[in-house]
């Protein structure tokens, strides 16, 4: 099995943990375990290839720790959404894309790390409207860079899909460049710039 569908397991609300193995399952459908109010533990085995976590796959759901497996390179819309209990989520060095509201909700997450030398991309759920890690969250959410992750390479990619633009195929205006830049650096803990930085 390489996909598990939509809703598969949504609203089961005895149930208390989850452990995926194997290396066939690579997409994890959109709620397949949303609404599980009691799943506590997820476990991903060693041998896990998966890809994709889908769409509110595990909203509303009481997990406080969950360790991704190394495979995973995509965290589709509202996927941890309505976590309350999820206090902190490393990603893999490899993620590829997260996708608006991802732990929209998640009232106890203090801090994101992310680890890869390649920024992920953010996506918005349209042009011209900001990327948001989620409402809801608490006030000292933050990002923490680690590893091989460098600082001025997420702010370069990150700056435009947090004022609604697209890396790849705008060009930002001074003052959105700097609202971009001072959205990154304030989800890093950084102080706000006065001005837009001088390009290398």
């Amino acid at each position: 099995m390489d996909y598990l569908g939509y809703g598969a397991f949504t609203a089961c609300t005895a149930l208390k943990s989850v452990h995926i193995e194997g290396s066939q399952l690579v997409d994890l459908g959109a709620s397949a375990f949303s609404d599980c109010t009691a799943l506590e533990s997820v476990i991903f085995g060693p041998a896990c290839a998966l890809e994709t976590i889908g769409g509110e796959a595990f909203s509303g759901t009481a997990v406080e720790r969950i360790e991704l497996p190394d495979s995973v390179i995509v965290l589709d819309f509202s996927a941890f959404s309505g976590c309350s209990r999820l206090a902190v989520l490393e990603l893999p060095a490899g993620i590829e894309e997260i996708r608006s509201d991802a732990f929209n909700g998640c009232a106890s997450l203090e801090a994101v790390t992310f680890s890869g030398e390649e920024p992920p991309q953010l996506v918005m759920y349209s042009w011209n409207t900001p990327f948001t890690f989620g409402s809801g969250l608490p006030d000292g959410f933050r990002i923490v860079l680690e590893g091989e992750a460098q600082q001025d390479d997420y702010i370069e990619v990150w700056k435009y899909p947090l004022v609604g633009r697209d890396p790849g195929s705008d060009v930002l205006e001074p003052e959105e460049d700097l609202a971009g830049t001072n959205a990154v650096r304030a989800l890093l803990g950084l102080p706000p710039l006065a001005a837009p930085p001088e390009p290398s």
